[in-house]
């Protein structure tokens, strides 16, 4: 057997509701090792590549050679040939996203997408990142990342690490973030890398910011969410100045608002304020003021002259008139 070369027949599909499904993880492993050469590889190296025993080898040979996935030619009739011409670029087009009709790739068409890119060390490392063999679904993911948004494999495993992050999560749940941080244009490295610590920095704070507002453990919606990476990245602001803007809204108010608060934060923000002083100045500034006015209750004109006359008076005078009016009584009662 070890004079045989092993290699993906062109064409060939296995669907989920055949072999593939049935496949274990020895099997899946060497499915990958496979598809890293067109001109196929020996046992040894299959066993080398795929980290398994000869034995091991074998037998998952033989399971994907009873499912017409592979075949097996003799080592002479398999020698490599030369180059002759080099490969055409690749043709940009517009991207597929997950909302329409996903793209699908037979066992060959992986195959060749993965000989042509050299994407059998890429495909490994995801492998490992995940933490399980790729399945033929996981791999249309990745292939679609690389080919329909034409993303670098160092962005696609940062992604991948990125959305594994507090527990593993399926590669649909990626394939999503990535279609939306396109639709961002967030699409080289370093603008991953940025997006990343932006939301990083968000998340340090998110934990003050909950408690501030009431939010409890229930998820952030996405208009909470927007408004807290504003806040802490954007604007950069500390808790001081965003606590500021929480009590105005609940005096405004009666009830903590992350909307409303959002408003005033944009305003101070739009006014150039980086300071909790800033902030009082522009908000005690941007008051309007009360005119005096005679609404129902103010004192009449009559009221506030008396009252004047009253604030005035001589106490000495007062008590004289008193007097002189309580003595003059007492004479004319006499008479």
């Amino acid at each position: 057997m070890t004079d045989k070369i092993y290699q993906i027949k062109k064409g060939a599909r296995v669907t989920k509701a055949e072999a593939f499904q049935e496949a274990d993880a020895v099997e899946l492993r060497l499915l990958v090792a496979l598809m890293e050469s067109e001109e196929g590889k020996d046992l040894a190296t299959l066993a080398r590549e795929a980290s398994l025993s000869e034995e091991e080898t074998e037998r998952a040979l033989s399971f994907w050679r009873g499912a017409g996935a592979i075949k097996a030619t003799s080592s002479k009739k398999n020698a490599k040939k030369p180059k002759t011409e080099e490969a055409a670029p690749k043709e940009k087009k517009s991207p597929v996203l997950p909302d329409e009709k996903m793209p699908t790739y037979s066992i060959g068409e992986m195959a060749d997408k993965v000989k042509q890119e050299k994407l059998a060390s890429f495909l490994s490392a995801c492998e490992q990142v995940h933490g399980k063999v790729l399945n033929e679904t996981d791999i249309s993911i990745l292939l679609w990342m690389h080919e329909e948004l034409s993303l670098e494999c160092d962005y696609i495993l940062m992604l991948l690490a990125y959305c594994e992050e507090g527990g593993r999560k399926p590669l649909r749940y990626t394939q999503k973030v990535a279609a939306s941080l396109f639709e961002q244009d967030i699409t080289t490295t370093a603008d991953l890398t940025a997006y990343i610590e932006r939301k990083n920095k968000a998340a340090s704070r998110e934990g003050n910011l909950r408690k501030m507002f009431g939010i409890g453990e229930r998820k952030l919606s996405a208009k909470e969410e927007d408004c807290f990476m504003r806040w802490c990245v954007e604007y950069n602001y500390g808790d001081d100045i965003i606590g500021l803007a929480y009590d105005i809204t609940v005096n405004a108010t009666g009830k903590a608002s992350v909307a409303y608060a959002d408003k005033i934060i944009q305003g101070w923000n739009a006014a150039g304020c980086k300071t909790v002083a800033d902030a009082e100045k522009h908000h005690a500034e941007s008051r309007p003021q009360k005119p005096l006015s005679s609404k129902k209750g103010a004192p009449s004109k009559e009221a506030q002259e008396e009252t004047k006359a009253m604030q005035s008076f001589d106490a000495d005078d007062f008590f004289a008139h008193a007097l002189e009016r309580s003595y003059t009584a007492s004479e004319d009662k006499k008479n």
